[in-house]
């Protein structure tokens, strides 16, 4: 959280002399934004806490006391890269050992130093299970790469890139989450990826050169399974507009697509319809100007979603064209 989200947010807490709100923050900014006379700074996690930590992630006992702590010193004792590289051993059924190598190798110059220290640590542990990863199931890399080209909450099954069997997509979730990379929300059939394995994988897929032809593939894919305005769908559509918007905000595309184009002015339709006019007309503006950039001229799109491949159809204006900047409509 940032302290512009901190401050809208402000408007909608509740306030009672019955409970308090505990808000979690690495930024101290925001912290003193919150709560500005009931800040609790939490220190870094001590050798014993992250040993037992260790030793509950394991499958198998620690029987490497000086390893582990080794290992530990190594992580930063912290928790998340803890959870990887235990993640990592249980899955591989490698010793501390090894996974000190490993970790020593990586950490030489083959990951692009990221924001802050912690962040290096946690891209180095992820870089460790990712090729692994690619090596033994490759639909499972396939997801990831696809989920850090959309928000990293509330991703829908549904939403990933289609396997050729539901045991092959189950088999590749559960590598996911084996490796603790995400956390599967069963009820929603849904999955949620942790904000330093978002940035790590963006971050690697941006080094290999890969960031805009993977936010195409998403940016497709969202396309594909975007409703139409119709109210029935209102719930699928704002499911999928925080994905949706995300993928458009990069701005890292090699071309404005028809793709893009097409999604935005389905974004936009949506979050009319939702009352969300502000954010409506923003997103209308960038797609009327992405259509006078592109070379299928400012209201014509490529028909193959018509059934006339090879076709050129002309695209309505958005319906709600001179309402955007009413605050009711009647």
């Amino acid at each position: 959280m940032n302290e512009a989200q901190a401050v809208g947010l402000m408007e909608f807490l509740p306030s009672s002399a019955q409970g308090a709100i505990v808000f979690t923050t690495t930024d101290r900014e925001t912290a003193a934004k919150l709560a500005p006379r009931s800040i609790v700074e939490l220190p870094e996690m001590k050798q014993d806490m992250a040993r037992r930590m260790l030793e509950t992630c394991l499958v198998n006992p620690v029987n490497e006391k000086e390893k582990a702590d080794l290992l530990l010193k190594r992580l930063e004792y912290l928790p998340l890269a803890i959870v990887h590289a235990a993640a990592y051993v249980n899955v591989n059924k490698t010793t501390l050992q090894e996974y000190l190598s490993l970790l020593a190798e990586k950490r030489e110059g083959s990951v692009e130093p990221l924001y802050r220290k912690s962040e290096d640590i946690i891209a180095a542990t992820w870089l460790i299970s990712f090729k692994q990863i690619r090596r033994h199931d490759a639909l499972a890399a396939k997801y990831l790469l696809f989920m850090a080209c959309v928000n990293r909450s509330d991703i829908p099954l549904a939403l990933l890139p289609a396997a050729i069997s539901h045991e092959q997509g189950r088999h590749a979730v559960g590598t996911l989450n084996n490796y603790s990379f995400v956390t599967k929300r069963t009820a929603k059939s849904a999955l949620d990826i942790h904000r330093l394995v978002h940035i790590s994988t963006r971050n690697w897929l941006r080094k290999e050169g890969l960031l805009s032809q993977q936010s195409q593939i998403a940016i497709r894919r969202l396309l594909a399974v975007f409703p139409d305005d119709n109210h029935g769908n209102r719930s699928k559509w704002r499911r999928l507009l925080p994905h949706a918007t995300f993928a458009l905000s990069s701005s890292l595309t090699s071309q404005e697509n028809e793709a893009k184009t097409k999604l935005g002015w389905k974004c936009a339709t949506a979050l009319y319809n939702d009352g969300r006019w502000k954010e409506a007309e923003e997103l209308d503006v960038q797609v009327m100007e992405t259509r006078k950039r592109g070379a299928w001229g400012r209201a014509s799109f490529h028909a193959d979603q018509h059934g006339q491949p090879g076709a050129y159809v002309e695209v309505p204006e958005p319906k709600y064209r001179g309402y955007l900047t009413n605050e009711k409509v009647r």
